[in-house]
C-alpha cells in the first residue's frame, strides 16, 4: 500500500466482513439516507395536513358557520370531536 492511498485496510480475497458491503459502505439494504429522507416526507405531510386543518377551522370561525353546512355557530372539527 503506497503512502498517499487511503483505501483502507485490505482483506485477502474471499475474506467478507461482517457490514461491510461493496465500496466500504453498509452492508445492508436501506441506506440512512433513505429512511430520513421518507420520514422527512411524512412530516411535511403532517404539517401540510395540521396546516389546512387550522386554514378551514380558520374559515369557519370567520364565517361563523362550517363549510360543511352544519349547525351555525359550530366548526367542522369541533362537531367531530366533540359529537351532539
Amino acid at each position: 500500500m503506497s503512502h498517499g492511498d487511503h483505501r483502507g485496510p485490505v482483506t485477502p480475497p474471499g475474506i467478507h466482513l461482517a457490514g461491510v458491503g461493496r465500496g466500504g459502505g453498509p452492508a445492508h439494504g436501506r441506506p440512512r439516507g433513505r429512511v430520513a429522507a421518507a420520514a422527512a416526507r411524512l412530516g411535511a405531510a403532517l404539517i401540510v395536513f395540521v396546516l389546512a386543518l387550522l386554514l378551514v377551522t380558520g374559515i369557519e370561525v370567520v364565517m361563523g358557520e362550517p363549510l360543511s353546512g352544519g349547525q351555525a355557530g359550530h366548526t367542522s372539527l369541533g362537531d367531530l370531536l366533540h359529537p351532539r
